[in-house]
């Protein structure tokens, strides 16, 4: 799909399609002339369209006003409002800037950092530094009404679609009702009612040019300040030395335990909690089987350290 210089990659149409069907091709539609409109609106220059696309078109652009910056659209729907509404509850602290949104038209302008992930990082104590900083710092009481989902009803709806639909494996149910019962435990003595990232991991983690780690990508959901590390150490785990590695699993839960002033068990609830939303939600984006054979042996790994 184009629009004089604007492609949009086939992969992206078909991601989006897939995903939000008819709002998505609607969207898809119109997307390359608002592109072009908001360019235009924003007067920014040297745009280039980010590669690796998930759900949202990413350009990187030069703005008179702001400078650097990354221009952000995507099908408006209620994750992409909440993301908005966290990165405004953020205010730049400990966050890239949001400069300007259209919420109509999934369109918002942001600040770019220019720096490294925290995934390229090779330094484990910087790493698991960076993601504590962050899991203690984010999370904000959020007061009066809001738009927020809250994390103890999208992981009950989720696990009740995953039990209907009836593709897991009756080992990974039996997971699901764990997860239940360990949650149970978090509500007895924890506050529910901060704003957590949702999605807090090493790809959404950036170093900025005063060499201050600032996150992306907010999801914005509501629920008890511990559930936030559950995402960053399962990233961590997976991607640089695996769930078997009981010695670099360890390191990481008594760091995160230390500095948030919670139980290794609490950090092991969140981690499990995690795995168990996020593989429903894989399944429901039409992920392999197989993945969540993978996640069943490494959530038993976990239910092991909580004894």
């Amino acid at each position: 799909m184009r629009s004089n210089d604007i492609i949009i990659p086939d992969y992206y149409c078909e991601k989006v399609l897939r995903i939000f069907r008819t709002d998505g091709a609607n969207w898809l539609e119109n997307a390359p002339y608002l592109l072009e409109d908001f360019i235009k609106r924003w007067e920014l220059t040297n745009c280039r369209m980010e590669q690796n696309l998930s759900i949202h078109l990413i350009f990187y652009a030069y703005s008179p006003r702001y400078g650097n910056v990354v221009l952000k659209a995507g099908v408006p729907h209620r994750e992409l409002f909440t993301g908005i509404d966290a990165l405004q509850h953020y205010n730049g602290k400990n966050a890239c800037k949001l400069f300007e949104v259209d919420r109509e038209h999934g369109i918002m302008l942001l600040e770019r950092i220019p720096g490294i992930r925290l995934k390229d990082e090779p330094d484990f104590t910087k790493r698991i530094m960076a993601g504590v900083k962050l899991a203690k710092e984010l999370p904000g009481k959020v007061y009066g009404q809001h738009g927020f989902p809250y994390y103890k009803n999208q992981m009950l709806q989720a696990f009740d679609r995953t039990r209907k639909e009836k593709r897991a494996a009756c080992e990974f149910i039996d997971m699901l009702d764990n997860a239940q019962e360990l949650h149970k435990e978090i509500e007895q003595d924890k506050d529910p009612d901060f704003l957590l990232h949702g999605d807090l991991h090493h790809e959404n983690i950036m170093k900025d040019a005063s060499g201050n780690w600032k996150v992306i990508d907010p999801q914005g959901r509501i629920g008890q300040r511990c559930l936030e590390p559950g995402r960053f150490l399962l990233n961590e785990w997976d991607w640089f030395k695996g769930n078997g590695d009981m010695e670099h699993m360890t390191k990481c839960i008594d760091a995160f335990a230390a500095t948030l002033g919670e139980s290794r068990r609490t950090i092991v609830i969140s981690c499990f909690l995690d795995y168990a939303l996020s593989s429903c939600w894989k399944l429901e984006d039409g992920g392999n089987p197989d993945d969540i054979i993978k996640a069943t042996r490494q959530m038993k790994i976990l239910l092991e350290l909580l004894g």
